[in-house]
């Protein structure tokens, strides 16, 4: 075996033995969070996915159970923050525009408008996954058989689509 074909096959081993050793811990770390077990699998599978693909930048190997633990938990902040955004706009979508708020918006709130405005400014390629899925509430294979795409790319999509949105909407609710 070559020095070129050893270091990769010494990578996988080791994320193997990551993989071994830190599963339970972290499987324990997301399930106490809260979330739906299929949810729990996919940030699961994601978090090893990224320490296995991390590994050969690592220079200092001294403390990877540290390493490991951060990666799960920036993985699950990110989710829990693309799931808040998530529910904001599946709300957003059953609230009438013209809706007479009682208290106008307090400084760094948006308005259920500002929002469908946001949107309706989307790319078209990142906005039909969204009103697809969270507006006419279609499964996730649906809405890929209807733009024609891999569920992974709808997927993919959808999360683009949604932190533009977020960005676009913390600039406007930082400029009220």
């Amino acid at each position: 075996m070559s020095e070129s074909e050893l270091v990769p096959a010494q990578i996988e081993r080791l994320g193997e033995e990551l993989f071994s050793r830190y599963r339970r811990l972290v499987g324990y770390y997301l399930h106490r969070s809260g979330i739906a077990k299929r949810e729990v699998d996919d940030i699961f599978n994601t978090i090893f996915f990224k320490v296995q693909r991390g590994l050969k930048y690592i220079k200092h190997r001294e403390n990877l159970k540290a390493w490991v633990m951060t990666i799960a938990r920036n993985e699950l902040l990110h989710f829990l923050r693309r799931r808040k955004l998530e529910e904001l706009v599946v709300n957003m979508a059953t609230v009438p525009e013209d809706l007479v708020v009682v208290d106008p918006p307090q400084e760094g709130e948006v308005t259920i408008k500002q929002i469908k405005k946001a949107l309706a400014r989307l790319p078209e390629e990142l906005r039909a996954p969204l009103e697809l899925r969270y507006f006419r509430g279609l499964r996730w294979r649906d809405v890929a058989s209807r733009i024609g795409i891999e569920v992974d790319a709808v997927r993919k999509r959808a999360s683009k689509g949604i932190a533009l949105l977020g960005k676009r909407l913390r600039k406007v609710a930082n400029a009220s």
